[in-house]
C-alpha cells in the first residue's frame, strides 16, 4: 500500500524483530492513516527537498514488537 509518492505501508511497518520472532507488526486503521499523514506531510516533502532517499528504520512497532525491542511504554 503506497502511503505517498515514495513512501509504502510495507517499508514503514518492516521490523527485523518481527520477522526474528514471527511477531505480527500490521498497524491498526488509526495507525495506518496516522502513517499517511506523517509521510505525506512531514516525510516525502523532506525527500522531495533532498532530492534523496530516507532511510526508515521504525516507522511503525507494534505493542509486542516494541516491548521486545525494549521501547518506551509511552512511545507514540
Amino acid at each position: 500500500m503506497r502511503l505517498s509518492k515514495n513512501f509504502t505501508l510495507e517499508e514503514m511497518t518492516y521490523s527485523d524483530t518481527a520477522s526474528r520472532y514471527g511477531y505480527h507488526n500490521y498497524p491498526t486503521t488509526t495507525a495506518i492513516k496516522n502513517l499517511g499523514y506523517l509521510t505525506q506531510n512531514f516525510l516525502q516533502p523532506l525527500r522531495d527537498k533532498l532530492g534523496k532517499a530516507i532511510l526508515i528504520l521504525s516507522g511503525y512497532r507494534s505493542e509486542l514488537v516494541n516491548q521486545k525491542v525494549g521501547g518506551s511504554s509511552t512511545s507514540q
